[in-house]
C-alpha cells in the first residue's frame, strides 16, 4: 500500500470521500488525486509543473483529471 493510499485510509474513516469532488492543489504525480478518485471522489489535481501534470495524466482514470496551474490563480472562472 502506498503511503497516500495509507494516509486516505485514515481520512476515509472521519470523511465521506464517495461522490465527493476534491480540488487537489500542488497533485504531483497524482498519486493522492488517483488514490482519492478510487475512492469514488470527483478529482481535479492542479500542478505548476508541466513534468509532474504530464506524468500524473498517464494513470488517468475516470472521475479524475490534472490541469497546469497555481494555487493562487486556479484556471477555473469565478463565480
Amino acid at each position: 500500500m502506498s503511503t497516500a493510499e495509507q494516509h486516505l485510509s485514515i481520512l476515509s474513516k472521519h470523511l465521506n470521500l464517495e461522490d465527493g469532488t476534491i480540488l487537489d492543489i500542488g497533485s504531483g504525480g497524482g498519486e493522492v488525486s488517483l488514490a482519492l478518485s478510487k475512492r469514488g471522489a470527483k478529482v481535479t489535481g492542479i500542478e505548476c509543473s508541466r513534468d509532474q501534470m504530464c506524468r500524473a495524466s498517464k494513470h488517468l482514470r475516470s472521475g479524475c483529471r490534472f490541469l497546469l496551474g497555481v494555487g493562487e490563480n486556479l484556471p477555473f472562472e469565478e463565480s
